[in-house]
């Protein structure tokens, strides 16, 4: 249960870095964000797979992508909705990790260990 928790300290000052860049230009991330916000958030994974995809260092698109992966858990199949957690957690943490890495912090390599 230690390591659910190990990204709480960070949460009070990565959310806000991650969160700020949510006035997106890119015009597929406001798509998504929108599908996702309409109960669509399976489209949304897609776009935002591809997005990734392409573009692995954005923290916007990974902490998106991380909220869409949880809203289609909500409604999976239990096997299906551990899946999807595990990605959304993967997600999140790279969002934090690019977000910090960007104002010059560094997260120990402890802060972001999961076990297997």
């Amino acid at each position: 249960m230690r390591a659910a928790f190990t990204l709480l300290p960070c949460l009070p000052v990565a959310t806000p870095i991650v969160t700020e860049a949510a006035e997106v230009s890119d015009p597929a991330i406001r798509q998504a964000q929108e599908l996702s916000r309409a109960d669509q958030a399976g489209r949304a994974v897609e776009i935002l797979e591809d997005i990734v995809a392409s573009n692995q260092g954005n923290a916007t698109t990974h902490y998106w992508l991380s909220r869409a992966y949880g809203e289609v858990a909500r409604s999976a199949s239990m096997s299906k909705a551990m899946s999807l957690a595990r990605k959304a957690d993967a997600e999140f943490v790279r969002a934090v990790t690019w977000a910090f890495s960007r104002q010059g912090w560094r997260l120990s390599a402890q802060t972001v260990a999961r076990p297997h």
